[in-house]
């Protein structure tokens, strides 16, 4: 029996090994598509019953060692079957002034998991503010603050903080930001000058000078390097902007905000430039379970490595004794 309970565990570690490194793909697998694929569920399964014949038929231990594992090993078997039929989570990227609607598209490609049981909650979120702290030499984020306003199914709504830290509890659901970088409000217009196509656009252009580009319904791409506080001399905020068609060159100079470039049959200017943060919404109660059955073992061992020790020194102790009667 011990051998089979052996074989599971080498089972399951050695299908996530291969899966993560794509060994047998084209590229690896995200954790939570190796986790919730079927020879992982069904392994956890076969290491569950294994695990429970190995210590009803191995008697060695405590009593309560036994059942400690077995309810360690069931709270973690139990909670990811539990996380992958009800999970919900997603990722959206807003830049300030936006929402988000949970139950709408704008959220990241292939970031929804949507368990089989389980629902869309009925959710709203808007970013007012995004506060970044940055380190000393400006080229790294050391903490996000948002300033949100949280519309819940209940018609309510509130103003909340997020952070980057230690995530926001909201309907049962974990809530945090990650990420930083600048959105430009791009205006496009027609060689007569009528707008047809404003948006703010968000563009990696964190840290400062770093080089990011967006496409529009058009040949041309368009290239962007932002300095919010100004450079060659100029005190104020750049672009280092660039418009290539194709592999031609159309545009290639530094522009202020508002400044409308002219190109083949076109112009285009950036008006304005606002904060962007991706928002990370997950609601999980497998992955509680599961990590209690962690902490479980983990408890189990400790009391287990403790009582081992007072054994020892008690042994010890009484050797002692024994010598210096003799």
């Amino acid at each position: 029996m011990f051998w089979f309970l052996v074989f599971g565990i080498a089972f399951l570690t050695g299908y996530f090994v291969i899966e993560k490194v794509g060994l047998f793909d084209i590229r690896p697998l995200p954790n939570i598509e190796i986790i919730y694929s079927m020879p992982i569920l069904i392994g956890s399964l076969f290491l569950l019953i294994m695990v429970f014949l190995y210590l009803l038929s191995n008697r060695r231990g405590s009593k309560f060692k036994r059942w400690a594992y077995l309810v360690a090993v069931f709270l973690i078997v139990s909670g990811l079957w539990g996380s992958y039929l009800t999970r919900f989570s997603v990722e959206v990227v807003l830049t300030e002034g936006q929402d988000f609607y949970s139950g709408h598209d704008g959220y990241i490609q292939k970031s929804l998991y949507k368990g089989r049981l389980t629902r869309i909650p009925d959710i709203g979120i808007k970013l007012i503010k995004l506060s970044p702290r940055f380190s000393d030499d400006g080229n790294r984020v050391k903490g996000l603050k948002g300033e949100f306003i949280y519309f819940n199914n209940t018609g309510g709504q509130k103003e909340i903080v997020i952070t980057n830290g230690i995530p926001r509890f909201l309907d049962g659901m974990m809530v945090r930001i990650r990420d930083f970088g600048y959105s430009p409000r791009f205006v496009l217009k027609s060689e007569e000058g009528a707008i047809l196509q404003s948006s703010f656009v968000y563009m990696k252009l964190f840290p400062e000078g770093n080089e990011d580009s967006f496409r529009l319904l058009s040949p041309h791409t368009y290239y962007l390097r932002y300095y919010p506080s100004g450079d060659d001399g100029i005190e104020e905020p750049l672009f280092r902007f660039r418009i290539v068609r194709n592999k031609d060159i159309v545009f290639n100079r530094n522009i202020k905000l508002s400044e409308e470039i002219a190109f083949d049959n076109g112009r285009i200017s950036f008006e304005e430039v606002r904060r962007w943060t991706k928002l990370s919404i997950k609601r999980d109660w497998g992955e509680v379970m599961a990590f209690t059955g962690v902490v479980l073992i983990v408890l189990t061992l400790l009391i287990q490595n403790l009582h081992l020790q007072h054994l020892s020194f008690y042994n010890k102790n009484l050797h002692l004794r024994r010598t210096s009667s003799l």
